[in-house]
């Protein structure tokens, strides 16, 4: 099995399932963010179509091989998240509508404070990683990180968890991050929680 990591293009890699698989990235949160998995799926769709954002390139890659999807990665230099925040709101009241955005506003403004601070401005944040299911436990999520790590220029490598989401916090741990950090909404009658990891050295 040979991976290749390329930039996301909408003539080389398929849009509806890139969409699919940053859902499926967390499916918990995305939920609260986008809505239920068909009308999510649907959002990020139109967000992939608009090039802007969290989900353009360079930020967006696909690992590929023999042609065929593997799995996605957006990795973002924690200095340009910022003015992707500002791109990404504006993405948001396009794709969703004015109405839905004002109406989340008060829920994006709590989960925002689920955030730990970076580690430095020129950390990089693993802010979304999946595998395709039919490459899963073939190693494609390690040579993902593999290539975030490269990529960090020696940098932190920072990233967000769901606190109840063992798996990939082993995942994650094995691969040598550690938790510096972990915050909890109360959001009707239920509790999410984040975990912040960081991952420093070669």
């Amino acid at each position: 099995m040979r991976l290749t990591l390329e930039p996301f293009h909408p003539d080389r890699h398929d849009p509806d399932l890139v969409a699919a698989l940053l859902y499926d990235a967390d499916p918990l949160f995305n939920a609260l963010v986008f809505g239920p998995p068909e009308e999510g799926r649907a959002v990020l769709r139109q967000m992939l179509d608009e090039q802007s954002g969290y989900f353009q390139t360079p930020y967006l890659s696909c690992a590929v091989s023999d042609g065929q999807l593997a799995g996605v990665i957006v990795l973002i230099r924690a200095r340009d998240m910022k003015t992707l925040d500002r791109q990404s709101s504006d993405l948001f009241r396009r794709t969703m509508g004015t109405l839905t955005v004002l109406n989340k506003m008060p829920l994006f403004l709590r989960m925002a404070r689920l955030n730990a601070p970076p580690p430095s401005p020129d950390s990089l944040c693993v802010h979304m990683l999946c595998v395709h299911p039919d490459w899963r436990g073939r190693q494609v999520g390690s040579w993902l990180l593999s290539q975030a790590i490269l990529q960090s220029g020696g940098h932190p490598l920072y990233l967000y968890v769901g606190s109840t989401n063992r798996r990939a916090q082993t995942f994650y741990h094995r691969h040598g991050f550690r938790p510096v950090d972990e915050r909890t909404l109360r959001l009707r009658d239920r509790i999410y929680g984040l975990q912040s990891l960081v991952r420093t050295g070669p």
